[in-house]
């Protein structure tokens, strides 16, 4: 039985969400049966926003970054994307 493969989707809602959108879709159909996670596709406002970025991406096999100039400007803690998870420990650069 294969693995699914499972990818996060990190960008800047003002200027990166058409463009995550679009590339999730690309990949939906280049490659089926892989899982995407998405902050809006599991997020509740309010609700323990970063613990639940960082599960996530806990649960996933790559993090995706979609660089646009917003998300180059924001600050270490809005950066999910630049949230390291390796063997299970959580890194912040």
């Amino acid at each position: 039985m294969t693995q699914s493969i499972r990818v996060f989707i990190s960008y800047a809602r003002r200027d990166g969400e058409s463009f995550a959108d679009q590339l999730i879709e690309r990949l939906h159909n280049d490659v089926p049966d892989i899982e995407i996670l998405k902050d809006r596709n599991f997020m509740e406002g309010g609700k323990d926003y970063w613990e639940k970025i960082v599960k996530n991406i806990k649960k996933t096999n790559f993090t995706i970054l979609v660089m646009t100039p917003v998300f180059l400007n924001l600050n270490a803690a809005e950066k999910n994307g630049t949230t390291h998870v390796t063997k299970g420990n959580v890194s912040f650069q």
